[in-house]
């Protein structure tokens, strides 16, 4: 958005030179400095929307993918656990080293 002053300042700068007796086709970059400065003006708020939306929903991504990679958010130690059945036919824990 900064970026408008200059086209302002460069708008005023031909104006000024057209009322001095300069040629008349200076209109023409009067206006296009003005059109510039008017689109960086709206553009730059809208960009700043884009991005903080874009920003959260890649928050919201990054923490879906680290609660579904470590639901319990303990950090992992080095263990790993395995399902085995016992002599009871009842499944049990295994804690192996890493």
């Amino acid at each position: 958005m900064l970026l408008a002053i200059p086209y302002l300042l460069a708008a005023a700068v031909f104006r000024d030179l057209i009322e001095g007796g300069g040629p008349e086709w200076l209109h023409l970059l009067v206006l296009l400095c003005i059109w510039n400065a008017m689109k960086l003006t709206v553009i730059g708020p809208f960009s700043l929307v884009l991005l903080i939306r874009t920003r959260v929903s890649e928050g919201i991504e990054q923490g879906a993918s680290s609660a579904h990679a470590n639901p319990r958010g303990f950090p992992a130690v080095g263990r790993s656990t395995s399902l085995e059945h016992n002599e009871d036919g009842l499944l049990r824990k295994e804690h192996n080293r890493l």
